[in-house]
């Protein structure tokens, strides 16, 4: 008998094995496409079940495909409501019932009941009863009470954990993923109760709810018997009471007050695939993420892909990581305050400057909250030693101490001097704990940065780890990452050598040395944006190679971040396992952490449960903070709202370049940033959608379900052809969005339309006809786990001969292409293409939520484009836009107006300044780093005039009171913006009045002076000094280059 199953959750190995033992010949195929299958396949078959596949929620229309097949049995409610079935109501509930129920015997008699069907074999009985929900054992047996089984089946442990499975995963035995998890924890002394849940209650078939399950097999009395959950379960709750099912899970959990644990697992990816991708949960990072944040779900170690027949396949190695990250949250649980020791990370930039930002964390007095919280720790029983008196005197006490990494001004040995050695680790001690690394992850540090202890941060042979210590708390300054030395150039600049260079030997020493010599229990990091989350590694589901994964270790991770950065925030929870406890600040103020947010974190550090909340910023409406942040619900976005000012911005824009040049322009390059997403809901992207001539199709809850071509007699104009240039956060935070994106490329480009009506189409053929194969890439950005910036590294490090440098930079780590399918293969000869047919630039940015100056990034991108085209030699005119989204739409402006107003409104207005002034070393730091970015754009624009350069170093550099208040506050942030106006002027970018430049170089020289006579006078350091070292004079830099160099050259040839 031939049995004919559609849908791939009817795959199932013991589905196969029973249907072969029962002699039925059993073909499987897709839900999705049934439509283009071959009508043969279906003709032959005596009978059929037909299901959905995994994750398949759009109608099953089978039409007459079907009618030749005698017995149709429809699975589940939607298919059973279409009409499928061709069995009588009776007999077809039959079916499902053998399928609900599941196992071997019930599969059995499903084959059972067909062989009656056709030849007439008895009745098989109706379906076993097996449980839907219980708790487990490997070897077979049920139990539906807690006690019960830890006393006959668990006993002896002084902890235990809850792991709550879906049932279809007992019933398959797919349980390699739970084996490995329950063999990692017992080996470290965690007894395991393993339940199951169908995860859809059903009071009529005896299913429990998920609160159900929770209270039978995981509580007793009211109170948990187990210290933590691991919920493999997406959804096991429905809305009620006025709760979404996500809110009324995080109550649920808040109830239980014990973190609540979400592994994640591919359905699509085998473990070798998940060992080779850069971004393993591009096509379910909703699922395993999204769905998960919203509950408060945490810990998104990857422990297993699927094999064959969609079994799961568990990565030991994974399941040792989160066994070892689970005895720490037991760790926090179980431990007195008194004995818990903490280390506290610091934020600061280090590319704008050690010494002058220490701390700095965007909306965040980091010093002053840092105090609040250690004396809300001593309030609470933890040994904390003497508290400073407020955040000003805990900066002193880093600034005094040098307690922090080698820089411009300050050596190893200043530091070691000065007393801000925490530990100096001997390099046979580094080596014991390197060796614990994988072979891959050490081989790239050595080809970075050589073997241990390399030369970061050494001193007489010894890797200086720099802090305080207060008690059992320890406060650091994250180490430099990308760089090493009392230097900023070229030449020790490893980040802009290569982006994906890892992290020095002395970084990696600094946390092994808290979690292991010091035996930290909790990682505390302060303030957005830290560098760990932006280590080199997978995108998501990080492996052991993985260097945020390496530096974490198994310490649990509470991170105090900015609920505005909501992308940057969910990589720190997806990379670096991060509970996030978010704070809020209004535009220009400095947060200090209130009572609400330290109790959180707390909370968190006594391995209780944070509760969710959605990110978002006080310019939108109050914020509710102290929770770990979730993003936005992506399949809403763009929202209809902010389509229609994405289309306005489209069409506003199109016009303006009309006006200027009298003709369409062909292609746009927009520079797109994750922030787009969550802060306007997606304008943005509107405004690529509406260039392309794409629209969302909503359903009428808002949700997105897909894209349409606006009809050309519709839109009215020529569709243009878009290209993007994404950050890496956008890329590895909204990967849908990018699909999305791809899509409405390949659907103008599918359009039958003529070449005149549509440059998408246009320039496909205009290759063709050159010879070329056409390439459809239009989404760019740098390599898979990199997020830096190359143009902007170079112009911090001054690491650049001229502009043509600066373009090549841009060039090499611009050129890797996302999309639908694509994951960051590099297309260098795709993206010149691109540059050479862009007629605009354009960004929008939201001045709701910042200021014109606040990044140099846009420019940056936007001169990028420019430098670019003008080094290979384009004659192309480009013109370079921006939009402002403000409450009463999006207004396009030229880059040059849109700076030279936010200059205006900011760095020239008094009460800007003033606001500044009363921030002390901090307001300093942040005109040292506006200043910086006037820099960096002036350097690849040249969009200031002298005029306006002029007057910013009258009233930062030579006014008297500005000048005494930024050499008292931050003397390194006062020699920074004095001397970046001097390289202006050197490097030909900046023309200021013989006057103006007399008075700059002696008010230098002074400030420089004043410097040195602070120096403690040990080590060698860059000072002042301005050394362009670009990649001519570094080795590995340019033989890194090379090919990149040549791709170049042989572009210019085929072009010209």
């Amino acid at each position: 008998m031939k049995i004919l199953l559609i849908g791939n959750d009817l795959d199932t190995p013991q589905m196969r094995a029973v249907l072969a033992a029962e002699g039925c010949s059993a073909e499987f195929l897709p839900s999705r496409g049934f439509s283009q299958l071959s009508k043969d396949v279906l003709f032959a078959a005596d009978a059929a079940l037909v299901a959905r596949d995994h994750g398949d929620h759009d109608p099953f229309e089978p039409g007459e495909r079907l009618s030749k097949i005698p017995w149709i049995a429809a699975i589940g409610a939607e298919n059973i409501a279409a009409g499928i079935s061709s069995l009588n109501a009776e007999e077809n509930a039959l079916c499902n019932a053998y399928i609900l129920s599941g196992g071997a015997e019930n599969l059995r008699r499903l084959a059972r009941f067909f062989k009656h069907k056709r030849y007439g074999v008895p009745v098989p009985p109706p379906p076993e009863a097996i449980p839907f929900d219980s708790i487990y054992t490997l070897s077979g047996a049920l139990y539906q009470d807690a006690v019960t089984y830890m006393e006959e089946c668990e006993a002896g442990y002084a902890a235990y954990v809850g792991v709550l499975s879906y049932r279809t995963r007992w019933q398959g035995n797919d349980l390699a993923v739970e084996r490995a998890l329950k063999t990692a924890l017992n080996r470290r002394g965690v007894g395991v109760i393993n339940a199951f849940s169908t995860g859809n209650p059903d009071p009529g078939l005896g299913c429990l709810s998920m609160e159900q399950a929770i209270k039978q097999f995981f509580t007793k009395d009211g109170k948990p018997l187990i210290e933590l959950l691991v919920n493999f379960l997406f959804f096991g709750t429905a809305e009620g009471d006025g709760e979404s099912l996500f809110e009324r899970a995080a109550n649920l959990y808040a109830r239980l007050q014990i973190p609540v644990l979400r592994p994640v697992q591919s359905n699509y990816l085998t473990n070798e695939q998940w060992r080779s991708a850069p971004a393993p949960f591009r096509q379910d990072a909703a699922l395993n993420f999204d769905v998960s944040e919203l509950q408060g779900m945490i810990e998104p170690v990857f422990l297993g892909g699927s094999g064959n027949r969609r079994m799961h396949e568990a990565v030991q190695e994974r399941a040792e990581k989160l066994a070892g990250r689970i005895a720490g949250w037991i760790a926090l649980r179980k431990k007195a305050n008194a004995e818990k020791k903490l280390a506290v990370f610091l934020n600061n930039a280090v590319c704008s400057g050690v010494e002058a930002t220490l701390g700095k964390a965007t909306g965040l007095n980091a010093f002053e909250s840092a105090v609040c919280v250690l004396k809300r720790l001593a309030e609470e029983g933890y040994a904390v030693g003497n508290i400073p008196n407020d955040g000003e005197a805990l900066r002193v006490q880093f600034l005094e101490k040098k307690a922090y990494s080698d820089f411009r001004w300050t050596s190893a040995e200043d530091i070691a001097a000065s007393g801000g050695v925490l530990y100096a680790m001997p390099a046979e001690e580094y080596a014991r704990l390197y060796e614990r690394m994988p072979e891959g992850a050490r081989a790239r540090m050595e080809e970075t940065w050589g073997s241990p202890p390399g030369e970061a941060m050494v001193l007489g042979g010894k890797i200086l780890i720099t802090g305080m210590r207060f008690g059992n708390v320890l406060l650091l300054i994250q180490p430099k990452r990308g760089c090493y030395g009392a230097k900023c150039t070229g030449e020790v600049c490893k980040i802009l050598q290569d982006p994906a260079c890892p992290p020095t030997h002395q970084y990696l020493a600094t946390y092994f040395y808290a979690a292991d010599c010091y035996g930290a229990d909790a990682w505390v990091h302060f303030g957005t944006h830290g560098s760990l989350e932006f280590l080199p590694g997978k995108a998501n589901g990080l492996g052991e190679e993985c260097f945020p994964d390496l530096a974490v270790g198994e310490k649990p991770n509470l991170y105090v971040y900015n609920a505005a950065c909501i992308g940057s925030a969910l990589l720190a929870k997806r990379r670096s396992y991060a509970v996030i406890i978010d704070h809020a600040s209004r535009q220009e103020e400095l947060h200090v952490l209130d009572g609400v947010e330290t109790g959180a974190l707390l909370r968190g550090l006594s391995g209780g449960f944070v509760r969710p909340g959605a990110g978002g910023s006080e310019a939108d409406g109050p914020v509710e903070t102290g929770r770990n942040l979730y993003g936005v619900e992506l399949d809403r976005i763009p929202t209809a709202d902010a389509y229609a000012r994405g289309t306005d911005a489209a069409e506003a824009l199109i016009a303006r370049y009309v006006a200027e040049e009298g003709r369409y322009p062909e292609q746009i390059a927009l520079n797109m940033i994750s922030l787009d997403i969550p802060r306007t809901k997606g304008e943005q992207f509107a405004l690529f959608l509406r260039l392309v001539g794409v629209r969302p199709v909503w359903n009428g809850r808002g949700t997105v379900l897909g894209m349409e071509l606006i009809p050309a007699s519709e839109l009215k104009r020529p569709r243009i052809d878009v290209a993007a240039h994404i950050s890496g956060v956008l890329r590895d935070t909204w990967p849908d969005i990018l699909a999305r994106m791809d899509e409405a490329i390949l659907l103008a480009a599918a359009a039958d339309e003529p070449p005149h009506a549509n440059y998408i189409v246009k320039h496909l053929h205009a290759a063709s006809m050159n010879g070329e194969k056409p390439c459809i890439a239009r989404i760019f950005g740098g390599a898979p786990g990199t997020y830096s910036n190359s143009i902007g590294l170079a112009l911090k490090a001054s690491a650049w001969q001229n502009e043509n440098d600066l373009a090549r930079y841009f060039m090499d780590s611009s050129s890797y292409v996302y999309g639908k399918d694509k994951h960051g293969e590099k297309n260098l000869s795709a993206f010149l293409e691109g540059i050479k047919r862009t007629d605009v630039t354009c960004d929008v940015v939201s001045l709701r939520h910042t200021d014109a100056i606040n990044s140099s990034y846009s420019a940056r991108v936007q001169g990028g484009y420019a430098l670019a085209a003008k080094s290979l030699g384009v004659k192309r005119r480009m013109r370079n836009y921006m939009g402002e989204s403000t409450e009463n739409g999006i207004v396009v402006k030229t880059l040059k107006e849109h700076l030279d107003d936010g200059v205006e409104q900011t760095l020239l207005s008094e009460a800007w300044k003033k606001k500044r002034m009363e921030q002390g070393y901090d307001g300093a730091a942040d005109i040292m780093c506006r200043m910086q970015n006037v820099f960096e754009m002036q350097c690849v624009n040249q969009t200031f005039s002298s005029e306006t350069l002029d007057a910013l170093a009258q009233q930062y550099v030579l006014d008297a009171q500005m000048h005494d208040f930024m050499r008292e506050n931050n003397p390194f942030a006062a020699e920074e913006t004095a001397r970046r106006f001097l390289e202006l002027e050197s490097r030909g970018k900046w023309q200021p009045t013989p006057a103006v430049l007399s008075k700059l170089q002696k008010v230098y020289l002074k400030t420089e002076a004043s410097m040195e006579d602070g120096l403690c006078g040990r080590g060698e350091i860059q000072g002042g000094n301005v050394e362009i070292v670009s990649d001519g004079a570094v080795a590995q830099w340019k033989k890194r280059l090379q090919s990149t160099d040549g791709e170049i050259e042989r572009w210019k040839k085929q072009s010209s």
